[in-house]
Formats: C-alpha cells, structure tokens, sequence
C-alpha cells in the first residue's frame, strides 16, 4: 500500500467502496506509518498490517556518489521529480525567488523535465541563480547528487517519495513537504532535513534559509543522520518483514529450513501491490 493518509482530500463513497473491497484480503502490507493510517480509515484491522518500507536499490545508490569533506560544503539545492502539478514547482520557484531576496546564496537545480513541459504556465525559470538539468539519464543524475547539498520537494500529494530515499542513500538531506508519506520514517526535523508545511507560503523559502545557513559541520551532521535514517529501508529488509507477515498467516507456515519466497506484482487499478507468499 503506497497511498498515505494525508495524499488528497477522498470521496467518501469510493473510501467506502475501497474499504469493502480491501478488507476481502487476508493480509496489508504499508509503505509506512501514514499508510498504515490509510488502511486503518478503511476498517482495515491493525493486526492484518505490516510495515515493510518502501525501498529504492539502496546498494546502488549508497555506492553511487564519493561523499568526501568538500561535498558536504556544496552550495546547490536539488529538485528531482516529473513536471505535474502535485510536485509543486511553481511553488519552489516562487520560494525560491523569496530566498533570493532574504539574502540566500545557494543554486536551485532542477532535473527531470524541461522549462518546455510547462510552457503554457509562464513559470520563473529565468531568474538568478536557477539551473534546468532536463532528463537525466542515470550516469548524469548520479553527478547531479554529487554536486548538490540538499534535496528540495515541496509536494502537495505524494504517496512516499521515492527521491527521497535516493538522496539520503547518496548522503544528502532533504527539505521535505508535511504531507510525503516518507514523513516520518525518514525525516525528522533538524535532525536528517527539514519539514515544510508546502501550502504555507512562507514555510519552504525560510527553510531554505535555515539549511543555507548552517554551519557545513552541521550539514555534514544532518547528512550523516539522514544515511542513517534510511538505512533500513532496503530490499532485503522489505522481503524480510513481507515473509514474515505473511508465514504468520494461517496455511502459510513454513519450518526454518524451507524458506518463503516472495512474489509481488501491480495489478488492481491504483497501482498497489500485491504479494502472495509461495513455499
């Protein structure tokens, strides 16, 4: 389950009709502790839910970018995502131009889609101190989080934040939005990034602020805290927990020396993921 509870506001009726659907299943597997609070709101029994994570290839990215002494002083934000309005880029933009103003020096990189994927919303990608990256291709997104020192996304709706996991793998902190379903498994406030209320107009420029002035030992600290608070969210520790969950369920007990093996897949109509334990 990748949904959060705090994603956008719902219709009851299809919330009751979800909630019908889903408590047919035998067992609820949750991103983390906001979408364990979605499945809660339909009914969903506490004790049929797990919280496994939601990792990215952690073993790549770990490996990814040289973290040395001289990048924890870089002076570039990241913002990594595709061009939809749940994103909230004109919102960065705009915070950002505030940023500007309050005396803020740091860079503002943007990857993962060109100034033309917004043509028609005349967004101020032309001012000081922004740069446009495009579409990356991995080679050039792994130089992108080498040379930034923190990741920005101010999002409106988003079910986890995926990105999120990227680059605190690689060693950056992050300004996150209240509402990413990654909050709080992976950001506490001060310690592993910063936490923006994205609807408050004021919230993401002096939280831009607020990191640009910290101390590049603080950063290095906030860096450190932010790899340790996604360590865990790996692969292998979302395989474990899932066949954990899963040989607690009645029929589906297997002895020490036959291990569970995992199947997973994307089939109902919200994307969600279903998982089906095999001996």
């Amino acid at each position: 389950m990748g949904h959060n509870i705090l994603d956008y506001p719902r219709s009851p009726l299809k919330e009751r009709l979800k909630g019908f659907i889903y408590r047919g299943w035998d067992h609820y597997l949750a991103a983390g502790s906001r979408a364990r609070e979605y499945l809660l709101s339909l009914r969903i029994p506490s004790e049929s839910i797990t919280i496994c994570g939601n990792p990215v290839d952690s073993h790549f990215w770990e490996n990814a970018v040289d973290r040395t002494e001289q990048t924890s002083a870089q002076r570039n934000f990241l913002f990594v995502e595709r061009p939809v309005w749940q994103k909230n880029v004109r919102a960065l933009l705009e915070a950002y131009r505030d940023y500007r103003r309050l005396g803020g020096s740091f860079n503002l990189a943007l990857a993962g889609f060109e100034a033309s994927d917004f043509e028609n919303e005349a967004l101020p990608f032309d001012q000081p101190g922004v740069r446009l990256l495009g579409c990356l291709p991995e080679k050039r997104l792994v130089e992108a989080y080498g040379q930034a020192g923190c990741l920005v996304l101010p999002s409106l709706v988003e079910p986890w934040g995926l990105v999120v996991n990227e680059a605190m793998h690689t060693g950056l902190p992050a300004i996150v939005s209240s509402v990413c379903g990654c909050v709080p498994e992976l950001l506490q406030n001060r310690r592993s990034g910063l936490i923006v209320d994205p609807r408050r107009t004021q919230d993401i420029p002096r939280a831009l602020l607020e990191f640009s002035q910290l101390s590049t030992h603080q950063r290095r600290m906030m860096a450190q805290s932010a790899q340790l608070a996604v360590s865990e969210q790996t692969p292998e520790a979302w395989s474990r927990k899932a066949a954990e969950a899963l040989q607690s369920l009645p029929g589906l007990r297997q002895s020490a020396d036959e291990p569970a093996r995992v199947e997973t897949s994307t089939s109902d109509p919200d994307g969600h993921e279903s998982v089906r334990l095999t001996p």
